[in-house]
Protein backbone atom coordinates (compact mmCIF):
# COMPACT_ATOMS: atom_id res chain seq x y z
CA UNK A 1 0.00 0.00 0.00
CA UNK A 2 2.95 2.28 1.02
CA UNK A 3 4.53 1.45 -2.08
CA UNK A 4 1.37 2.41 -4.63
CA UNK A 5 1.23 5.53 -2.52
CA UNK A 6 4.94 6.42 -2.86
CA UNK A 7 4.61 5.49 -6.83
CA UNK A 8 1.35 7.66 -7.09
CA UNK A 9 2.79 10.29 -5.57
CA UNK A 10 5.95 10.63 -7.88
CA UNK A 11 3.93 10.25 -10.82
CA UNK A 12 2.01 13.55 -9.81
CA UNK A 13 5.13 15.00 -8.64
CA UNK A 14 6.76 14.49 -12.10
CA UNK A 15 3.82 15.33 -13.65
CA UNK A 16 3.31 18.55 -11.84
CA UNK A 17 7.17 19.32 -12.69
CA UNK A 18 7.14 18.50 -16.18
CA UNK A 19 3.89 21.27 -16.59
CA UNK A 20 5.79 23.60 -14.68
CA UNK A 21 8.95 24.01 -17.32
CA UNK A 22 8.38 27.37 -19.41
CA UNK A 23 8.42 26.14 -23.08
CA UNK A 24 6.21 29.45 -24.01
CA UNK A 25 8.49 31.54 -26.48
CA UNK A 26 9.46 34.70 -25.71
CA UNK A 27 10.35 38.11 -26.50
CA UNK A 28 12.97 37.95 -29.24
CA UNK A 29 12.23 34.50 -30.76
CA UNK A 30 11.33 33.01 -33.56
CA UNK A 31 8.64 30.10 -34.62
CA UNK A 32 7.97 29.00 -37.82
CA UNK A 33 4.69 26.14 -39.08
CA UNK A 34 3.20 24.25 -41.55
CA UNK A 35 0.00 22.38 -41.78
CA UNK A 36 -0.10 18.96 -40.32
CA UNK A 37 -3.40 16.82 -41.44
CA UNK A 38 -2.57 13.55 -40.02
CA UNK A 39 -4.93 11.18 -41.63
CA UNK A 40 -3.86 12.95 -45.26
CA UNK A 41 -1.81 11.14 -47.68
CA UNK A 42 1.03 13.51 -47.01
CA UNK A 43 0.42 14.79 -43.73
CA UNK A 44 2.85 17.69 -43.88
CA UNK A 45 1.25 20.28 -46.25
CA UNK A 46 4.57 22.32 -47.79
CA UNK A 47 2.51 24.96 -49.88
CA UNK A 48 1.78 27.45 -46.77
CA UNK A 49 4.28 28.35 -44.28
CA UNK A 50 3.50 30.50 -41.89
CA UNK A 51 6.54 32.77 -39.43
CA UNK A 52 6.39 34.79 -36.33
CA UNK A 53 8.88 37.09 -34.48
CA UNK A 54 7.74 37.66 -30.76
CA UNK A 55 8.29 41.27 -30.28
CA UNK A 56 7.63 40.97 -26.48
CA UNK A 57 6.66 37.79 -24.59
CA UNK A 58 3.03 38.78 -25.57
CA UNK A 59 3.16 40.28 -29.14
CA UNK A 60 4.02 38.99 -32.03
CA UNK A 61 4.16 39.71 -35.50
CA UNK A 62 3.23 37.25 -38.27
CA UNK A 63 3.67 36.44 -41.85
CA UNK A 64 2.29 33.86 -43.79
CA UNK A 65 2.96 32.79 -47.41
CA UNK A 66 1.00 30.20 -49.68
CA UNK A 67 2.42 29.11 -53.39
CA UNK A 68 0.62 26.89 -55.38
CA UNK A 69 1.16 25.89 -58.41
CA UNK A 70 -0.90 22.93 -60.86
CA UNK A 71 0.24 22.17 -64.24
CA UNK A 72 -1.03 19.32 -67.03
CA UNK A 73 -0.50 18.38 -69.63
CA UNK A 74 -2.22 15.90 -72.03
CA UNK A 75 -2.54 14.69 -75.42
CA UNK A 76 -6.41 13.84 -76.43
CA UNK A 77 -7.03 12.08 -80.00
CA UNK A 78 -8.47 14.31 -82.40
CA UNK A 79 -10.97 13.13 -85.08
CA UNK A 80 -7.90 12.29 -87.48
CA UNK A 81 -6.53 9.37 -84.87
CA UNK A 82 -4.16 11.13 -84.02
CA UNK A 83 -3.01 12.89 -80.85
CA UNK A 84 -3.73 16.82 -80.01
CA UNK A 85 -1.82 18.75 -77.17
CA UNK A 86 -3.25 20.30 -74.09
CA UNK A 87 -1.08 22.14 -71.80
CA UNK A 88 -2.80 23.62 -68.42
CA UNK A 89 -1.43 25.86 -65.57
CA UNK A 90 -2.39 27.71 -62.72
CA UNK A 91 -0.60 29.69 -60.16
CA UNK A 92 -1.75 31.13 -56.91
CA UNK A 93 0.36 33.17 -54.54
CA UNK A 94 -0.76 34.36 -51.10
CA UNK A 95 0.90 36.92 -48.31
CA UNK A 96 -0.63 36.91 -44.92
CA UNK A 97 1.16 39.55 -42.73
CA UNK A 98 -0.88 40.33 -39.20
CA UNK A 99 -0.05 40.76 -35.47
CA UNK A 100 -0.81 38.45 -32.22
CA UNK A 101 -1.93 39.32 -28.78
CA UNK A 102 -0.87 36.44 -26.53
CA UNK A 103 -2.78 36.24 -23.04
CA UNK A 104 -2.15 33.77 -20.14
CA UNK A 105 0.62 33.05 -17.77
CA UNK A 106 0.54 29.00 -18.28
CA UNK A 107 3.55 27.58 -18.93
CA UNK A 108 2.92 25.21 -22.22
CA UNK A 109 -0.70 27.02 -23.60
CA UNK A 110 -1.03 30.16 -25.14
CA UNK A 111 -4.02 31.44 -26.49
CA UNK A 112 -4.02 34.56 -28.34
CA UNK A 113 -5.87 36.85 -30.68
CA UNK A 114 -5.18 38.50 -33.97
CA UNK A 115 -5.77 40.30 -37.09
CA UNK A 116 -4.54 39.45 -40.56
CA UNK A 117 -4.16 41.12 -43.80
CA UNK A 118 -4.91 38.93 -46.58
CA UNK A 119 -3.16 39.46 -49.78
CA UNK A 120 -3.76 36.75 -53.18
CA UNK A 121 -3.33 36.69 -56.61
CA UNK A 122 -4.28 33.67 -58.73
CA UNK A 123 -3.32 33.59 -62.83
CA UNK A 124 -4.25 30.67 -64.92
CA UNK A 125 -3.52 30.11 -68.93
CA UNK A 126 -4.19 26.89 -71.44
CA UNK A 127 -3.23 26.37 -74.67
CA UNK A 128 -4.73 23.58 -76.64
CA UNK A 129 -2.91 22.62 -80.29
CA UNK A 130 -4.78 20.64 -82.47
CA UNK A 131 -3.00 18.24 -84.84
CA UNK A 132 -5.63 17.53 -87.09
CA UNK A 133 -4.79 19.47 -89.87
CA UNK A 134 -1.74 20.25 -91.89
CA UNK A 135 -0.72 22.56 -89.81
CA UNK A 136 -1.17 23.07 -86.07
CA UNK A 137 -3.73 25.51 -84.51
CA UNK A 138 -3.75 26.98 -81.55
CA UNK A 139 -5.98 27.86 -78.89
CA UNK A 140 -4.91 30.06 -76.28
CA UNK A 141 -7.06 31.28 -72.86
CA UNK A 142 -6.04 33.56 -70.57
CA UNK A 143 -7.32 34.17 -67.07
CA UNK A 144 -8.42 30.72 -67.02
CA UNK A 145 -8.65 27.48 -68.33
CA UNK A 146 -10.79 26.95 -72.01
CA UNK A 147 -13.70 25.58 -69.52
CA UNK A 148 -13.60 28.31 -67.33
CA UNK A 149 -12.24 26.85 -64.45
CA UNK A 150 -9.28 27.55 -61.90
CA UNK A 151 -10.34 31.72 -62.74
CA UNK A 152 -7.24 33.98 -62.02
CA UNK A 153 -7.91 36.78 -59.11
CA UNK A 154 -6.73 39.08 -57.29
CA UNK A 155 -8.18 38.99 -53.37
CA UNK A 156 -7.80 41.86 -50.71
CA UNK A 157 -9.02 41.53 -47.22
CA UNK A 158 -8.84 41.73 -43.45
CA UNK A 159 -9.15 38.39 -40.75
CA UNK A 160 -9.74 38.76 -37.22
CA UNK A 161 -8.35 35.55 -35.75
CA UNK A 162 -8.26 33.70 -32.58
CA UNK A 163 -6.45 30.89 -32.09
CA UNK A 164 -4.17 29.06 -29.14
CA UNK A 165 -0.81 27.27 -29.11
CA UNK A 166 0.72 24.28 -27.19
CA UNK A 167 3.76 23.41 -26.48
CA UNK A 168 4.08 20.05 -25.68
CA UNK A 169 7.89 19.85 -25.98
CA UNK A 170 10.34 22.92 -25.10
CA UNK A 171 10.55 23.84 -28.81
CA UNK A 172 7.50 22.55 -30.83
CA UNK A 173 4.25 23.45 -30.34
CA UNK A 174 0.39 22.42 -32.02
CA UNK A 175 -2.36 25.14 -32.87
CA UNK A 176 -5.69 25.41 -33.99
CA UNK A 177 -6.84 29.04 -35.25
CA UNK A 178 -10.41 30.44 -36.38
CA UNK A 179 -11.31 33.67 -38.56
CA UNK A 180 -13.80 36.25 -39.37
CA UNK A 181 -13.63 38.62 -41.58
CA UNK A 182 -13.97 39.68 -45.58
CA UNK A 183 -12.63 39.74 -48.85
CA UNK A 184 -13.03 41.49 -51.88
CA UNK A 185 -12.38 38.98 -54.98
CA UNK A 186 -11.62 40.85 -58.34
CA UNK A 187 -12.16 38.03 -60.85
CA UNK A 188 -9.25 38.24 -64.20
CA UNK A 189 -10.41 38.85 -67.84
CA UNK A 190 -11.06 36.10 -69.54
CA UNK A 191 -9.60 36.28 -73.26
CA UNK A 192 -9.13 33.47 -75.94
CA UNK A 193 -6.94 33.47 -79.31
CA UNK A 194 -7.04 31.35 -81.87
CA UNK A 195 -4.66 31.29 -84.60
CA UNK A 196 -5.44 33.69 -87.44
CA UNK A 197 -8.22 34.36 -84.98
CA UNK A 198 -8.86 37.84 -83.57
CA UNK A 199 -9.06 37.94 -79.70
CA UNK A 200 -11.71 37.60 -78.17
CA UNK A 201 -13.05 38.41 -74.33
CA UNK A 202 -15.04 35.88 -73.26
CA UNK A 203 -15.46 37.24 -69.38
CA UNK A 204 -14.92 41.18 -68.63
CA UNK A 205 -13.96 41.50 -65.02
CA UNK A 206 -15.87 41.26 -62.29
CA UNK A 207 -15.44 41.29 -58.25
CA UNK A 208 -17.52 39.31 -55.31
CA UNK A 209 -17.31 40.66 -51.72
CA UNK A 210 -16.52 37.77 -49.38
CA UNK A 211 -17.82 38.12 -45.02
CA UNK A 212 -18.18 34.85 -42.81
CA UNK A 213 -16.09 32.43 -40.32
CA UNK A 214 -13.30 30.91 -42.07
CA UNK A 215 -11.49 27.68 -40.65
CA UNK A 216 -8.47 25.63 -42.38
CA UNK A 217 -9.10 22.44 -41.37
CA UNK A 218 -5.42 21.07 -39.95
CA UNK A 219 -3.35 21.06 -37.25
CA UNK A 220 -0.92 24.28 -37.06
CA UNK A 221 2.56 22.07 -36.10
CA UNK A 222 5.39 24.68 -35.43
CA UNK A 223 8.99 25.39 -33.93
CA UNK A 224 10.33 27.75 -31.84
CA UNK A 225 13.98 28.83 -31.91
Amino acid sequence: MKRSLLLISMVFISTLALYSQEFRPVGGNFTAETQFRPFNASPISLDYLRGRYFISDDMAIRTGLNIYMKTDKSTPENATGGNDEDKKSTTMFGLYPGIEKHFGDLPKLSPYIGVELIIGMKTSKEVYTDKSGTSNAETTSKGAWIDGSERGNFTLGLNLLIGTDFYFSENIYMGMEMGFGFQNVSNSKIEVEGTGQPTVTVSKKDSQMEIGINYVPAIRLGYAF
